[in-house]
């Protein structure tokens, strides 16, 4: 039974994200295609703006991400002399290998061969390791900007509903990662914060109507 569904690329175009689904699916993988599928974080860290999402079930993340490297690899990746990996020394070109998810396929690709170029090798088991170590980094919960937890607070006394809304994203916020895992955005006590915030904008919610109602 396949995973659950989570963006893997996003592009503004819905022709791109077409194009890049029917290459997913030549290689028999479940790709399709979304409007607007991230979900929606009201402290605006996620992003909301309108965009196509290609979706894959979560356990295929990584062999689309070993299938593009590996047509990366096939095709000659012709480097121009004014091209910005020229500019970066060995370290940086390593750089560009173990922080994989914020770099494409090409420039992986690219670097590597650049290395290679300059009498570099690359240990292939210690790049394992450093990528691993970066999902870790990846995966962990930021801290919600304190802002948020004054406004969330503050909206709770004008009506509760905004108070609903920021103590709903502080609390199910979540990130897709690199390998297809879905964790939570925020820490265990900011999204206690937003539990809080939230229960609280309820009962003011209920309070009010309870009162209107009495009216």
């Amino acid at each position: 039974m396949p995973g659950p569904r989570r963006s893997f690329r996003h592009y503004a175009e819905r022709a791109e994200a077409e194009e890049f689904v029917a290459l997913l699916r030549s290689e028999g993988l479940d790709a399709t295609v979304s409007e607007n599928s991230a979900v929606f974080d009201v402290t605006f860290t996620a992003g909301a703006e309108q965009e196509y999402h290609v979706l894959l079930p979560a356990d295929e993340f990584l062999r689309a991400e070993a299938l593009l490297e590996q047509e990366a690899q096939d095709i000659p990746l012709i480097l121009p002399a004014e091209h910005y990996l020229r500019t970066f020394d060995n370290d940086e070109l390593l750089d560009v290998l173990k922080e994989a998810d914020a770099w494409s396929p090409e420039d992986r690709v690219r670097a590597e061969r650049l290395l290679r170029d300059r009498g570099v090798q690359v240990d292939h088991e210690a790049l394992r390791m450093a990528r691993q170590h970066r999902m870790e980094e990846l995966a962990r919960p930021e801290k919600a900007r304190w802002t948020w937890l004054a406004v969330g607070i503050a909206l709770i006394w004008i009506g509760g509903i905004g108070g609903l809304v920021i103590g709903w994203s502080l609390t199910n916020a979540r990130k897709v990662l690199p390998d297809g895992r879905s964790v939570y955005r925020y820490t265990e006590g900011d999204r206690r914060s937003g539990q809080i915030i939230f229960v609280m904008g309820a009962m003011v919610l209920v309070g009010m109507f309870y009162f209107l109602l009495r009216w």
